[in-house]
């Protein structure tokens, strides 16, 4: 698949996803391939901005309507409200659903958010045209990088 670049904070673990991949038979196994590695030193003021919560996830809610009769019109989808509780206002930032059944991860989803405001508030939403188990669990995980320079901007009037 093509390449991506990730950035990873101190002690962070990352799920890596890969989004409309045809394939014709079960994936058995599955090579990393590492192309390069930059890291910097973090002073201080950086260590604090890049431990704090940047985001606040709430109201997040599960929608399930398996339709018998018709699989194509089958529409599942999550709903959740999301605030900048950052200083920064961000070009960037990417939000997962990940929907779990007990333990195994059964439906993933990005959702990808420009120009979000320090204090603004948004919901979001995202769907999977497939049957779900009422029984699953949501998970809403964020991805931005608020110490790259060119995803941070300033309002001026």
């Amino acid at each position: 698949s093509e390449t991506k670049k990730v950035f990873i904070r101190p002690l962070e673990t990352k799920k890596l996803i890969a989004y409309n991949v045809d394939l014709d038979k079960a994936i058995r196994q599955v090579d990393i391939e590492i192309e390069s590695i930059s890291w910097q030193r973090l002073n201080l003021e950086e260590q604090e901005i890049i431990s704090k919560k940047l985001f606040q996830i709430d109201n997040k809610k599960i929608n399930i309507k398996n339709n018998t009769e018709n699989r194509e019109k089958t529409r599942n989808w999550v709903k959740f409200d999301v605030r900048n509780i950052s200083p920064y206002n961000l070009v960037k930032s990417k939000f997962y659903t990940l929907v779990y059944l007990g333990q195994k991860l059964v439906a993933v989803n990005q959702i990808e958010e420009n120009n979000f405001l320090t204090g603004e508030k948004r919901n979001l939403e995202t769907s999977w045209f497939y049957r779900l188990s009422p029984y699953v669990n949501l998970q809403v995980e964020y991805e931005t990088n608020p110490l790259d320079k060119e995803n941070l901007f300033i309002i001026t009037k």
